[in-house]
Formats: C-alpha cells, sequence, structure tokens
C-alpha cells in the first residue's frame, strides 16, 4: 500500500506495476491493426516485470506481420473503466521499453484522446531494448492512453522480429494522476446527536451519531464531525479516518462506501454553550461534502 502525497484539489495518484503494488487495475488491454500477430497482455508485475504486450504470429514469439501492404500497429492501451464515471487522466509518468527489432523497422509512440503525445522514436535495430523514462500531459477530459508499435515496410520485409516478445511495447512504475470533481455523499445520518442537533435540543451524558459516506469516483478517505461553539473558542473536532483502507493502486483509491455506527460523544465534557454541528466527508482526490446537521446546547 501507498501512502497518498498531498494533490491539488480534485487529484490522486493511481500506482500500477511499482515496486511493492503488483495489482493491475482493470482497464488494460492489447490491440493490432492491419496485423495477422495476436497479442496478448502480460503482466509481469507480481515478480517485479511489466505490464507489456505479447505479440506472436503463427505461433511465432516476438513476429508480427502485417495485413496489408501499409505496415501493421500492435499496442498496450489504458481505459477509464465505466465503473468510474467521473475519472479523468491528467498526466501520466512511466518506465518505457521497447524491445529491439530485426526484418523491418518498428516505432514507438503514444497517444491519447486521438491525440499524438511526446515521445516517439525509432527502436533499436538488431540488438539493445529501447529503455526511458517518460513523463506526459494528457489533454483535458482524457480518459485512455495507448503506446503503440508501428511495423513499416521500409525494409520490404512483411514482418517484425522482436527480440522479447513481451515488450511491444511494454511499461512499468507507472504513476497516473487521476482528476475527479465530483463531492462525495452522506447518507443514513442518525443516532441521539444527530436527532437533537436538528430540534436544537438541551443535551448532556453521552450522545451517539451514525452515518453512512459514500463516493462513486475516488472513494471515502476521511469524515469530521465538528462541534463549533457559539459563543468563542475552539471547536470540537473527531476525525474519522479511513486511510488504512486506500490502496491507491485502482481508480477507486479508497473505498467506495464506508458506514460509522454507533460512535459516541460525552456531551458533558463540554463547556456550556450553544453549538453548532457539522458533519463532513472527504474523497480520496480532497472534494469534500459537509452536512450541518443542526445546533445543541449543553
Amino acid at each position: 500500500m501507498t501512502t497518498a502525497p498531498a494533490a491539488t484539489a480534485g487529484t490522486y495518484e493511481m500506482h500500477q506495476c511499482a515496486p511493492g503494488m503488483a495489482a493491475v487495475s482493470p482497464g488494460w488491454s492489447v490491440y493490432g491493426f492491419t496485423t495477422n500477430a495476436s497479442t496478448v497482455l502480460s503482466d509481469g508485475c507480481s515478480s517485479g516485470g511489466t505490464i507489456g504486450d505479447y505479440v506472436f504470429s503463427h505461433g511465432q514469439a516476438g513476429a508480427v506481420e502485417e495485413n496489408g501492404s501499409s505496415g501493421s500497429q500492435v499496442g498496450l492501451a489504458l481505459n477509464v473503466p465505466s465503473s468510474a464515471p467521473g475519472v479523468t487522466i491528467s498526466s501520466i509518468t512511466a518506465k518505457v521499453i521497447g524491445s529491439s527489432v530485426t526484418g523491418d523497422d518498428a516505432f514507438l509512440g503514444f497517444a491519447s484522446a486521438g491525440q499524438e503525445l511526446p515521445g516517439a522514436v525509432e527502436l533499436p535495430f538488431g540488438g539493445g531494448d529501447y529503455a526511458a523514462a517518460e513523463s506526459w500531459t494528457l489533454p483535458q477530459g482524457a480518459r485512455d492512453f495507448e503506446a503503440y508499435v508501428n511495423c513499416s515496410t521500409d525494409r520490404s520485409s512483411p514482418t517484425c522480429y522482436f527480440a522479447d516478445a513481451v515488450s511491444v511495447p511494454a511499461l512499468s512504475d507507472i504513476t497516473l494522476t487521476l482528476q475527479e470533481h465530483t463531492a462525495p455523499a452522506l447518507s443514513s445520518v442518525s443516532g441521539s446527536l444527530a436527532t437533537a442537533a436538528a430540534d436544537s435540543q438541551t443535551l448532556t451524558g453521552s450522545q451517539t451519531l451514525d452515518f453512512t459516506a459514500s463516493d462513486a469516483d475516488s472513494g471515502v478517505s476521511s469524515a469530521t464531525l465538528t462541534l463549533t461553539p457559539q459563543g468563542g473558542g475552539a471547536p470540537y473536532a473527531h476525525a474519522f479516518d479511513f486511510s488504512a483502507q486506500c490502496a491507491y493502486d485502482s481508480w477507486n483509491a479508497c473505498p467506495l462506501t464506508q458506514s460509522v455506527s454507533a460512535f459516541e460523544i460525552n456531551t458533558s465534557s463540554l463547556k456550556d454553550d450553544t453549538y453548532a454541528v457539522d458533519l463532513a466527508v472527504t474523497d480520496a482526490a480532497g472534494n469534500v461534502a459537509n452536512d450541518p446537521l443542526g445546533t445543541i446546547v449543553t
């Protein structure tokens, strides 16, 4: 598990195929255009490897045979799944590996939202893989990313032969900065404290609070109960920290729903005053929803 760093409001990080983070989220796939080659997603993250495109033609590993006369393309793709409807990809950093090639020339490229991204390069011919650390800022609202290899017809061969059949291409040490601006929600707020606050009641002794917090995109990170004295002075605040359950290795960095049952607060420990009672919930992207429950008198 990785602790999330401080992020700009509305953003959070997602880690893929990084040291200590072997899980690969939904959304990864491989593809081929104008080629007879088969493509299979290769996941070597659990053994310190990469997420790669494994290619073969007619049973020969590493061979990409074109289907036509204008070259062929195979690639590795990432798409935000429909289960995270408000999430977009702001930027990506990754280590990129492209296998060396023989038979014909091959070129490595990157794209998102129909636009070409920086970093395109010709792959080594005859030996020695290409490896580089790359960083991309994606188009506004992007929900996809592709790393691909084009096999040309420059050497008059219909086939590119890649020495490393699982790196056509491959990525590792991936950090995605994801973005979402939908506030979380509070529901099922109940308990004696909530009931009293709704009616501006006078209280003494222990009071309870129950609630459920939810967020469809980045997930629920924390909640805070605040009682603010209207006569001045420091407010009473209690934080419900759910961050230990946040893995930051999938589109939902934290669990989508968190519930608190029978939380107790001893109102007798508060000074005599009228208090505004508020309950706020924060998602992994830093979006906050605040629910003013009312006031109590102690």
